[in-house]
This record gives structure tokens, sequence and C-alpha cells, in this order.
């Protein structure tokens, strides 16, 4: 058993082996750019004793560590040919790790990132290297072995550069020296066995952290195995397999028809041959090239259905095991079985129980269990009754004249599909308009916007396989879109009037106007719906009593058809003037004997006022001007008085336009 530190990025990921008699532990850098730093000087092993059950130690416990390496750990010298070449004859994957240590130079053609590109990918392949073979990573100054002559049970190892290197970090792992390394069980084997060829397949996603590679091994008694890959399978995966968790080997064998066993087993981190997995077992067949082909499919006495068959090619008859026949009640439907394994001799099969529509198919098995099919072929019994009548038509429309007809579906199992019709009257003869039949409880048909009639019908027919036809359906009342405005309606006259404006107008002589709206517009201001009503009405005269004299007005009036259409009036313009404004009623009349007078006094109530004219006389008298006064005078004293008189006033205004107000309330003043 072993503890090792989580590998930091500036430092190296241990692994260790524990054997009776020693220890090894696996070293590897976990960059290229933490070897390169190391690699020329080396590195140092250290190792401390620690009690059971202890956890990585600090950096303090190891200040006093025993060194257990006589020499640095690192890669032979390319001096050193002669161990190369022994190397590289015993394993020709030394000659990657040669490449990537002393000859990984860059052409002057390589940029900088295709330079690292390269050096990463010899580094990944030396450390695969070195995992799949004890030699080359010891070659590689990356494992290091320890007796077991002095140790105790548990200690903790250190690697560390055998030269003081900045920000290279040792690395850490504890083993227990009692506990021998166990390694887990490979499960989960299978294969398909095929025409001398088998493909084998294993789990390993919870095999990665103990194996690098595995050994495939072939045997023809059970017994005796021999290995068949002359270099490790391995765990690789693209950018597209991230979640790769399965291993496939591909083997061909000597011969069919002969039963080989077949056993996987792990190469550990140390490449050593580990456990065996489970013993798979088959025998390979000739592949079958050839397919049925049905002949024929005839009905007998409108109860049974023959179908009849032959193989293309007769000379694969033998590779046949068996034949089946296989039945559905759509081509592209579910294909049951109908029949029991048939003899490899058979060519026909009868269907004692067809349904009213049968697609058959026939299956060839091989004796390598491969199956092939043959085309479907059609076989129909006799059928006279016509499928339901197609219910529930439903139609709309948009205003470019694109009809969606849309129903419920048949649930025949024979049906076709379905016919569509369309006609301008229920009084005249329906024409199919779908091309084909319709496969879909849906259709698309497009009616023409320009016609003297208003309404178009569609009605549906079902058809089944044997081309039996539905009575029609009920039809199904399309109004054609109606893009043309009605005709504008005219106001002919405007007149003023002493309560408002009244209008004399001409209706639409459009059919399908549906309402009138009447607009007023003040000043080129936002139109204001003054009035809408139905149509028809006998209404020819309109008022607009809601106006003020001095003011301009335009009216429009608006006629809609049933789809919204609308069409506009001419707009008249009129100025309503009568020439009278309403009284003004802030007249205020006080006695001031005193001083010997009256004080009239009122309010600017209109713009644009001319002139105040104020009216007198003695209570029972006729009313006489008084006085006329400017637009900025608001009041005015009367000392034109006698004791004991009462007077009454009246004013009124005239504007710069010519108009009067109305004479105001009478004021009346005791003096």
């Amino acid at each position: 058993m072993s503890l090792a530190a989580p590998a930091q990025q500036n430092s190296f990921a241990l692994k260790s082996s524990v054997k009776k008699k020693s220890i090894r532990i696996r070293i590897a850098p976990v960059s290229e750019a933490v070897w390169k730093q190391v690699r020329t000087e080396g590195l140092i092993m250290e190792r401390i004793t620690l009690p059971a059950n202890t956890g990585i130690p600090p950096a303090a416990a190891f200040q006093d560590a025993q060194i257990v390496t006589t020499v640095p750990l690192k890669p032979l010298p390319v001096s050193d040919s002669a161990a190369w070449k022994k190397l590289v004859k015993e394993n020709p994957d030394a000659v990657l790790a040669y490449q990537f240590l002393y000859e990984n130079k860059s052409t002057k053609q390589e940029t900088a990132k295709v330079k690292q590109q390269k050096t990463e990918l010899l580094f990944g392949l030396t450390l695969l290297a070195a995992d799949l073979d004890a030699g080359l990573a010891d070659a590689l100054g990356l494992l290091f072995t320890d007796s077991l002559v002095d140790m105790k049970p548990v200690c903790a190892y250190r690697v560390r550069p055998a030269k003081n290197i900045a920000g290279i970090v040792p690395a850490v792992i504890v083993i227990d020296a009692l506990a021998e390394s166990i390694y887990p069980e490979i499960t989960g084997v299978n294969g398909k066995f095929r025409d001398r060829t088998v493909k084998l397949n294993w789990p390993v996603n919870k095999l990665a952290s103990f194996y690098s590679g595995y050994s495939i091994e072939r045997s023809s008694d059970s017994i005796h195995f021999e290995r068949v890959n002359k270099t490790p399978v391995i765990h690789a995966w693209s950018q597209f397999e991230k979640n790769k968790s399965t291993l496939t080997f591909n083997d061909t064998f000597p011969e069919n028809g002969r039963r080989y066993w077949y056993r996987v087993r792990g190469i550990n981190l140390f490449g050593e041959i580990c456990n065996s997995s489970n013993v798979i077992s088959g025998t390979g067949y000739a592949a079958l090239h050839a397919f049925p082909v049905i002949d024929s499919v005839s009905t007998e006495q409108n109860v049974r259905i023959r179908i009849r068959w032959h193989l293309h090619d007769p000379a694969d008859q033998q590779r046949v095991r068996e034949f089946y026949l296989l039945r559905a009640e759509k081509e592209n439907g579910k294909y049951v079985q109908i029949s029991k394994a048939l003899p490899n001799s058979s060519s026909g099969f009868t269907d004692e129980q067809p349904l009213r529509s049968n697609f058959y198919k026939v299956a060839a098995l091989s004796f390598g269990g491969d199956t092939v099919f043959s085309f479907s072929a059609m076989g129909l019994t006799y059928d006279e009754t016509p499928p339901a009548i197609p219910q529930e038509l439903r139609a709309t429309v948009n205003d470019k004249g694109l009809v969606k007809l849309t129903w419920k579906a048949n649930t025949e199992n024979d049906l076709r599909g379905y016919r569509v019709f369309k006609s301008n009257s229920l009084r005249e003869e329906f024409v199919e308009v779908s091309r084909k039949i319709i496969l879909k409880n849906e259709f698309t048909d497009t009616i023409t916007l320009h016609s003297l009639t208003a309404e178009v019908y569609y009605r549906l027919q079902a058809v089944d396989h044997t081309f039996n036809n539905s009575k029609p359906g009920e039809p199904v009342k399309v109004l054609r879109p109606d893009t043309i405005a009605p005709v504008a309606p005219v106001i002919k006259t405007l007149c003023v009037q002493p309560t408002g404006i009244s209008m004399r107008f001409i209706p639409s002589t459009s059919e399908d106007v549906v309402q009138y709206l009447l607009y007023r517009k003040t000043d080129e201001k936002t139109d204001t719906l003054l009035r809408r009503w139905p149509a028809p009405d006998t209404l020819r005269i309109l008022s607009d009593t809601l106006v003020h004299a001095g003011h301009g007005y335009r009216y429009r009036l608006m006629a809609l058809d049933k789809s919204d259409n609308a069409s506009n009036s001419n707009q008249p313009y009129i100025f309503y003037e009568t020439g009278s404004r309403k009284k003004m009623n802030s007249l205020e009349a006080e006695a001031d004997r005193a001083g010997h007078y009256i004080l009239l006094r009122w309010k600017a109530e209109h713009p644009d006022v001319y002139r105040f004219v104020i009216y007198k006389a003695k209570k029972g008298e006729p009313l006489r001007i008084f006085r006329t006064l400017k637009p900025g005078e608001v009041s005015v004293k009367d000392t034109e008085l006698y004791i004991g008189n009462h007077y009454v006033y009246r004013i009124k205004a005239i504007l710069t336009s010519g108009a009067e107000t109305e004479w105001s309330d009478l004021e009346e003043v005791e003096y």
C-alpha cells in the first residue's frame, strides 16, 4: 500500500510497487520543462522511517533523511552508444526516447508553436514507453529500486533535484513495505466472433491508475496461451472521446470452424504482466454475403398468403443456418417474426393468418450469427370495404389566399391516404386538387382573390391500399379573403347652425360595408372619433354640437367592410362662426355714496377683445350705451347719478373678429 502526495505543477508524479525483496518507485516529471531542468544533474532519492498509519510528512521531516541513491538518477548519456543500441534492439520504442533527449532539434521552417507541439508529443511518447518497459525507465533515470534488508515497515521517499533548482518542488510518497502491491482483476471482457476475426472489448475506466497497457493472449486448447499483439494495447482517446471507457482489439485467427479462447492481461507501470482477465471463447464462421430475394407474394382464396424466395447467390446456401419470415402492417413499421426457424433449404412459407395489409421480409441467419434481410414485399387480402369517411375537416385562410386544411386522421390499418376536392359552389361538381394521394391529415392549397364568388368549398375522400374510396366527407366552406376596400362615402355639405355644424353625406354603395366612423380634426391636430354606427342605416344627416365659434373643423367619414378593409371620404373644411359669443358673467356694481359714484368692475373673459361696451338705465327705462372702453380697462366709475334712484347695468365685449358677446345679466344698484 502507498500514499503519494498530489503532483504539483513543477514536481513529479510517483508510483510504487512492493515485492518481498524490494520496493520500486516510478518517477514521472509532470511536464517536459521540469524534466529538462533536472535531467542534466539528475535526481536524488531520500528515505525516512515513519510510524504506522502516518500521512504525508512535512518537508522538515526529511532534514536528516538517508540518501538511498548512490549516484543521481539521470538518463544514459548520448556517448553510451552501446547501451542505447541494446535498448533499441530490445525495445524499438527506445528510439523515441533517444530522439526526445538528443535529436529534438528544430528546423528553420518550424515555427515556435510547431516546435513546442513536437516536443510535447515526444515527451508524452517517451513517458508512455517507460511505463511499458522497466528497463527503459531505468535507462531514463525514472526508476528507483530499494532493497528491503534494513528497512522499517513504513517508509517515506522524497525525490528532489541533485542540484537545488529554484521552482522545482520535491515529490513524496509513503509506502508500507509489508504490504505487497495488489492489482485489480480485469473483468467484463467479451467478444464478437465473425469470419476468422474476433472483436474484443473490455471496460478500463477503473484500471487506468494501475495499468499502462494490455496484453492480448489466444489459445487453441484453453490451456496454452500465446500473446497475439506485438505492441501493448493502450487506453488512448481523441478530443472527441474524452469519456471513452472501453478498449477494443481486433484479432484474426487461423481458421473458421474451430474454437479459440482469449484473455486480457494488464501491464503495470513497471512493465510487468499482471493478472489475467476472464476467458472467452468462440468459433468463426464464413461470412454470409448473399441475401434473400422474394420472388412472389400471392393470395390464396383470400384467406392465406404464400411467400416464395431464393438466395441470390446459391453458393452461400450452406452458410445459412436458418430462415425467418417477418411481417409488418406498414412498409416502414415494426416487423414481427411470424415463422419458426426454417431450414436453410426452405424457399417458401404460407401466412395462414394474414392481415388486410401485409409487408414481408425474409431474414437469413448465418452460423456466425450474422443476419441479412430481403427487401420488403407487399401482400394484400381481397378487400371491398372502403375506409371511413374523413371527419372534422377544418380550414383556415390568410389574406394572401393560402388555405390550410386539417382533419381527424383515419385509424384503418390499410389506409393509403386521402384525396382533396374543391368547388366554387355546392351546386357545381367538385374537382380533385390533390395531385397525388395525401399521406398526412393536412393539405395546403391556394385560391385566387380575384373572383366573382366569395366562397369556395373543400371536401375529402379516404383511400385504402386496394384503392377503395370512402364516400365524400362533409364540405367545409372557406370565405375568400377580401382585400378590396369598399366604395368611399361622400360628405356632400357642411352647414353652420346656431347649435353646431350639420352634415349631409352619401353612404358607400358597397354591399359588404358593416359600419361607418366619423372623425373630426381641429387645426390639423390628431383625428378625434366622434361617432360610429352600423350599416345599413337610413342615417344621412349628422350634427356636431361639440364645436366652438371661431374655430375651423375638417371632417372625414370612414366605411369599413367585413374584412376590415377601409375607405375614406373627402375631407371638407368649415369655419364655424355665428357672430355671437357667450355672455360675460363677471360684471359687479358697488355704490359709494360718500364718493358720489358707482364703481363697475369686470374681468376680460374673452381673448382678442376690441372694445368693452357698458349699457346703463334707470330701472324701468330702456338701456343706452354708457361707455365704450379699451381691452385693458376692466373698471369704470359712474358719477352721473341722482339720489333715490335704482340703476341697472349690462356689459358686452366686441371682439377683433367682429363677433360680439351676448349681454351680461342685469346688475342693479340702489343709489
